[in-house]
Order: C-alpha cells, then sequence, then structure tokens
C-alpha cells in the first residue's frame, strides 16, 4: 500500500491508540512488559523522522561517525588530539 493511498496521520494515531491500549492491557494483568506497546511506538517515531526527512534520534550517533569521517580534517584532527591529550 503506497502512502498516498491512506490517510497516514490517522494510521499513526490508530498505531498509538493501540499502544496505549496494549500497555494499559499489560499493565492491568500485571504484567513485567508493556504488551509490545513500544515498538509500535519507536516504529511510527521512526516513520515520522524518515517522512520529515531527519535521521532517527537513535540513529544520530552512527550519523556524526559518519559525517565526520566523511571530513578530510577530521583525520588530522583526531592525530593532533592524539599527539597532545593522548589517549584518555
Amino acid at each position: 500500500m503506497k502512502i498516498s493511498e491512506v490517510d497516514i496521520k490517522a494510521v499513526m494515531k490508530k498505531i498509538r491508540a493501540k499502544a496505549d491500549s496494549d500497555r494499559l492491557d499489560a499493565g492491568m494483568s500485571g504484567q513485567w512488559h508493556d504488551g509490545g506497546a513500544s515498538a509500535l511506538i519507536r516504529e511510527v517515531e521512526m516513520f515520522e523522522d524518515g517522512m520529515n526527512g531527519v535521521v532517527p534520534q537513535t540513529w544520530i550517533e552512527y550519523a556524526k561517525e559518519i559525517r565526520n569521517e566523511a571530513d578530510p580534517e577530521w583525520e588530522e584532527f583526531q592525530r593532533l588530539k592524539n599527539k597532545f591529550q593522548g589517549d584518555e
């Protein structure tokens, strides 16, 4: 199914409601987990980040590493940092 074929905001709202319900059901039945609610919410957040053209929050650390590795001055910075600060 293509995004253009559905009201994606309504879909995300329904998923969030399902996650809330799953979390409540798990809590009411004394479960030690959230019934999968956090996984559903994480999927919605990842999708929203993609739609907004931003790197997902959980990927920021890796994205910064890649950005730095692509910077021609990064290697020189690391060399000088190690020279003057050492490996701390």
